[in-house]
């Protein structure tokens, strides 16, 4: 699995980053997808 303790929390927390990162991106291109109509 995992060599140390520590490498185990840096690859979680670049897959968290990349989770969160996506779900912002799609939150805002959405948002302003809605800007875009209402304009």
């Amino acid at each position: 699995m995992c060599s140390s303790i520590e490498n185990c929390l840096l690859s979680q927390q670049s897959i968290f980053n990349d989770y969160y990162n996506t779900k912002i991106s799609i939150f805002f291109t959405k948002k302003g997808l809605m800007k875009r109509i209402l304009m």
